[in-house]
């Protein structure tokens, strides 16, 4: 008990983000769609560490990377 109350502690504190959310939007709907035309073409190709959401966007050819560095 003691360890996931530290845990929440932990994320609260240095973690959490409030606008988290509206900054992904924002990049997704806005930004990425600028980016798109001005790589329309070019051949992207990504490594993505996290779950892909940025070559996505982007519509960039990507791998997931953290599998790599297992």
């Amino acid at each position: 008990m003691a360890c996931t109350l530290l845990t929440i502690l932990v994320f609260v504190t240095l973690h959490r983000t409030e606008d988290y959310h509206s900054k992904v939007a924002k990049f997704f709907y806005e930004v990425a769609p600028a980016a798109r035309k001005e790589l329309k073409d070019k051949d992207v190709r990504m490594l993505s560490l996290d779950d892909g959401i940025v070559a996505y966007a982007l519509g960039a050819t990507h791998h997931v990377g953290y599998r790599a560095l297992w």
